[in-house]
């Protein structure tokens, strides 16, 4: 009988092993095929800024007041876009830093990344932002890998060119200048609305009509202005879109340092070109 309750005490304490082993067999193989993301170093924020308010300076984009104000509201803006990340890659950060360096008042167009810097965690179909400020290091916004912020539709999607079609008075985002399509705006009570036809008084920087720009000077909405006129640097939107060849449409902005509209954005100063920037 001894014997007999041996057995089913070893076979008993055999089994209870085997589970064991079992349940941290699968708990480790989990934890293995976790990828983590590399962790952000604690000076990415403040080395971003560094080299994107240096660049600010040196294009003559002019938007903020200081330096220091440049990197105040820029790092305020890395650390609220990185707050939940799925991917860090290091290399391709310093060379985006480097490219910000040299090539940052390069014309827009001009500038390509061939890396992600930074990638986010929000999931297909899920709302998101996309911080022009981060344009260099995290290109599709707060969305996963292989997904862009849609700021149209506020959602993370594989295609960024689906525009919403919505009525007056449904809600939207007003820092996401598209979110109410094309024949509609988006008002500062988070509502769209009308857009605002030339000649009438406007208060948004983004509410008058395709084509037309609230200027300051006036209080109304205008038409966009040509290469080479006269501009103001604190109106937004200023300078027409024009043809620069048969096939080729091309972005002009007004040039702070001859107020004038000229074709080809300085790269820094199209990152920081934003009517309403995500709070």
């Amino acid at each position: 009988m001894t014997t007999h309750s041996g057995n089913h005490k070893g076979n008993a304490r055999l089994l209870m092993i085997g589970a064991l082993q079992f349940l941290f067999g699968c708990s480790c193989n989990g934890c293995s095929d976790r990828v983590l993301p590399a962790p952000l170093p604690a000076d990415a924020a403040e080395r971003y800024a560094d080299q994107l308010c240096e660049a600010e300076a040196a294009c003559g984009c002019e938007h903020y007041a200081s330096q220091e104000e440049c990197r105040s509201d820029v790092i305020a803006a890395f650390e609220a876009a990185t707050a939940e990340i799925s991917g860090f890659d290091e290399d391709c950060f310093d060379g985006v830093l480097a490219k910000l360096k040299t090539l940052g008042c390069s014309d827009a167009a001009e500038i390509a990344f061939d890396c992600t810097a930074i990638t986010g965690a929000v999931p297909l179909g899920a709302a998101c932002e996309r911080d022009p400020r981060m344009r260099a290091a995290m290109p599709g916004g707060s969305c996963e890998a292989g997904a862009t912020c849609n700021l149209s539709t506020g959602l993370c999607a594989l295609d960024d060119s689906v525009i919403v079609s919505k009525q007056v008075g449904d809600s939207c985002i007003p820092h996401h200048v598209q979110s109410c399509g094309v024949d509609l705006r988006c008002a500062p009570d988070a509502t769209c609305q009308s857009r605002t036809a030339d000649g009438e008084a406007c208060e948004s920087p983004y509410e008058c009509g395709i084509a037309s720009f609230c200027e300051t000077q006036s209080g109304s909405c205008v038409p966009q202005l040509e290469t080479g006129d006269a501009c103001d640097p604190e109106d937004w939107s200023n300078c027409a879109i024009v043809w620069t060849s048969m096939t080729t449409l091309e972005s002009s902005w007004c040039r702070p340092e001859t107020s004038q509209c000229e074709v080809g954005e300085n790269y820094v100063c199209w990152m920081l070109d934003f009517p309403v920037p995500p709070a």
